[in-house]
């Protein structure tokens, strides 16, 4: 195991000045304010600095001057690509490319230093603090890589594997040293670092949103410490996941009947000791609303929990299958789609509003207050405007003040009925039994984005194929291929309705669009998640009748 780190030259008489004072000078004039000229100096600067022998002292005394211009520019290139839809045109797709070629020639100067100082006997704390560098911008690399679901650059992996275990070859690994590459500097250590990265990679991030991949990254800083990284011939290696210390390779779910086999350049992650602090933020965040915006949401907390602990085992196979296929995404989209179109239960597309086949009431036991919705509809009912039902008339406690209701979207009376909810073509690569991997071959961009709710149909646009409903789960981009989703199917028989919250007086209140859904016991799934962007508190609907339940969309 050796890092790979460039070839060293004697430094020249070019342009660019490698002594000490000069360097200092260079990086005083970077001309921050102008991005793009000063993206062009620090890739020439780093480049150069990078090619030359000098004394150790001096190369980290400049990479040190280096990290808050390196931060400030690679934060205001992300500025001008993150968030943007997919597939990224050229020139962000370069500004992408830019921003991680920082974070890699930044490490490439730690690494050098390693490198130089691994060799003496007397290393110490120091070595710690340049294979901690090296690590953080490493990661920032991956995260990049990440956050444009693209595929990361080869020998990333070998290198993080390379200076975990050079850590712990000279028993540094847990040696605490101050990150000032953070927003606010904190204590960390090279096995935290490297295991937040561990970790990172299990989560599947290119199953997460791209605001919530950094949340995560931030998140596992506070729960690495409680995960376990041990030998694999250690006595007491228990543990899901594994990673090769002599690879290039992030880590995997490890299979039962390897755990034998595994040498001493194995290490295996113990994740039992996550399960308290993740119940217990959990906690907060139901109690503390406001800390969504720092933390990943309920949700996506929920789903980090079964990565970290649970293997997935696909239940069916897929078959290679190419059609066109059409898309419609969101749920505005949707919600008109099915409100002109309707669905039945076998999910052929019919003209007349549908209503529910059952009679009862779905409620929630979840909010402060219990809420009933009702699925009968009397004609002495007063309904709000969209469909809304102000009141549960039809039931027969209708003065308990704990109630609240919905409506079947009524045929014409809806805001924008009558536009046409945009349509996006896609290409079908490979099926299987739970739904679609598909392939965007346009120049224009898409409104994907993982978690979206979509409404699926295969054939041209002159189809008659159905409507499904489906949730895109990953995503991935290569300048090669392109754009490639993941799309799980849901059940069909989609029902588009209005939903509110109803308070002790008949009064009107914020409606919400929802989807209501029946259970697909082929697919063993239970639809309960959100299907919308709720106005009112987060909702979960537990389901009393029929295995059916409306949804709102928070977070998939």
């Amino acid at each position: 195991m050796e890092l790979k780190i460039p070839s060293l030259k004697k430094p020249g008489i070019g342009i660019f000045k490698t002594q000490p004072e000069s360097l200092r000078k260079w990086v005083e004039n970077l001309p921050l304010v102008n991005v793009d000229t000063t993206v062009g100096q620090l890739e020439f600067g780093l480049s150069e600095i990078n090619s030359v022998e000098m004394p150790p002292r001096d190369r980290l005394e400049v990479l040190e001057l280096l990290t808050a211009p390196v931060m400030h520019i690679t934060g205001a290139l992300q500025k001008k690509y993150l968030g943007e839809k997919f597939p990224l045109g050229k020139a962000q797709r370069d500004m992408s490319k830019q921003t991680i070629g920082l974070f890699l020639a930044m490490a490439t100067g730690y690494k050098l230093l390693v490198a130089s100082q691994e060799k003496e006997a007397n290393a110490g704390p120091q070595l710690a603090i340049l294979m901690q560098r090296a690590i953080r911008y490493l990661s920032e690399s991956l995260i990049g890589s990440y956050q444009t679901y693209s595929h990361h650059r080869e020998g990333i992996w070998a290198d993080l594997h390379t200076l975990y275990a050079l850590s712990e070859k000279h028993g540094l690994q847990a040696h605490q040293e101050i990150d000032t590459t953070l927003q606010k500097p904190a204590l960390t250590t090279v096995e935290i670092a490297y295991k937040q990265l561990l970790l990172l990679s299990l989560a599947g991030p290119y199953r997460l949103r791209q605001g919530e991949i950094r949340l995560v990254y931030n998140l596992l800083a506070r729960w690495a410490p409680f995960c376990r990284l041990r030998a694999a011939k250690d006595h007491n290696n228990i543990g899901f996941f594994t990673c090769l210390l002599s690879s290039d390779d992030p880590p995997r779910y490890l299979l039962l009947r390897e755990r034998d086999r595994l040498d001493g350049n194995w290490r295996i992650l113990d994740t039992s000791g996550m399960t308290e602090p993740a119940h217990a933020m959990l906690a907060e965040l139901r109690d503390k609303p406001y800390l969504q915006t720092i933390l990943p949401g309920e949700n996506t907390m929920k789903r980090l929990m079964l990565a970290w602990g649970v293997m997935p085992e696909r239940q069916t196979t897929r078959s290679r299958q190419e059609a066109p296929v059409q898309l419609v995404l969101g749920i505005n989209a949707i919600h008109r789609l099915l409100s002109e179109s309707g669905l039945t239960g076998e999910g052929a597309a019919t003209s007349e509003p549908q209503t529910p086949d059952f009679e009862g009431f779905l409620q929630d036991p979840t909010l402060e207050r219990p809420t009933v919705i009702t699925t009968t509809h009397s004609a002495g009912s007063k309904t709000a405007r969209g469909g809304g039902r102000l009141t549960n008339r039809s039931r027969p406690d209708f003065n308990n003040p704990m109630r609240g209701a919905f409506a079947v979207e009524p045929q014409g009376g809806s805001t924008g009925r009558n536009q046409i909810p945009p349509i996006e073509s896609w290409k079908m690569v490979d099926v299987s039994a739970g739904g679609y991997c598909l392939l965007w071959e346009s120049d224009d961009v898409s409104s994907a984005q993982v978690g979206e709710l979509v409404a699926i149909r295969t054939g041209a646009g002159s189809s008659n194929d159905s409507w499904n409903l489906g949730v895109i789960r990953w995503m991935r981009f290569t300048p090669e291929r392109g754009l490639v989703l993941g799309v799980q199917l849901m059940a069909s028989g989609a029902i588009p309705v209005w939903a509110r919250l109803c308070r002790d007086k008949t009064v009107a209140e914020n409606k919400a669009q929802g989807i209501l859904l029946p259970e697909s016991k082929s697919l063993n799934q239970q639809w309960q998640d959100c299907l919308r962007r709720f106005p009112l508190p987060s909702v979960h609907l537990r389901v009393q009748a029929n295995c059916r339940s409306l949804s709102t969309l928070s977070q998939i």
